[in-house]
């Protein structure tokens, strides 16, 4: 039987906190819709510049054919906008990082209660050194790649549903072309991977 994924076994060993691992997923989804939303509002400006009076998708969607209401309207979205964008990104990060300092202190508890639980034997072929990089540096390491490393790679996601969609809502064939070469990114990623893991191995262990 394989050995879970680490993301796995992160997601089993902090099963109490999973509710504030979903909010702080929403903040970040949530955020990265409102940084996206700007780009699509450009667009929607330039739609009713170009057309005239309702034929513009602001002036059917709202029932204004005035440009100049027209354009009243996208830049007080784009305002409402970029408030939401500041405050979902300040709720996400407060969420995330209270969940990495919960996390971590939860982590370095149970490994402190099981190194005192240990047989004396266990001390005299480790160093102690070893023991504290793990109690300390390798459970920081846990805490900033929750703190930042998971709500970069939730917001990297999103964003390329959001542009994936709007591209094959626009223009098909240029979705297509643009996410062509998205399949060799990911398995040269995956190839370069495997002898980065075992190097940031070696580090670890020098620690």
């Amino acid at each position: 039987m394989s050995q879970p994924t680490p993301l796995r076994q992160l997601w089993r060993h902090a099963s109490g906190h999973r509710p504030k691992v979903i909010r702080a997923t929403v903040f970040s989804v949530l955020n990265k819709i409102c940084d996206v939303a700007p780009e699509l509002l450009i667009g929607a400006a330039v739609d009713v510049v170009v057309n005239r009076g309702g034929q513009s998708l602001v002036g059917r969607v709202f029932g204004v054919e005035d440009r100049l209401d027209q354009l009243t309207i996208l830049a007080g979205v784009t305002v409402v906008v970029w408030v939401l964008e500041s405050i979902t990104d300040y709720l996400a990060h407060i969420a995330w990082r209270t969940l990495a300092q919960d996390v971590e202190h939860d982590t370095r508890m149970e490994a402190y209660t099981h190194v005192q639980n240990l047989e004396v034997g266990y001390f005299e072929d480790h160093s102690s050194g070893g023991l504290m990089s793990v109690l300390n540096d390798d459970v920081n390491q846990l805490e900033r790649f929750l703190d930042f490393g998971v709500h970069e790679l939730i917001l990297t996601a999103t964003n390329v549903v959001l542009v994936g969609l709007t591209f094959f809502v626009i223009s098909p064939t240029l979705a297509v072309l643009a996410f062509l070469p998205i399949p060799v990114i990911i398995l040269r990623s995956l190839r370069y991977q495997r002898p980065l893991a075992a190097r940031y191995d070696l580090v670890r262990a020098a620690a």
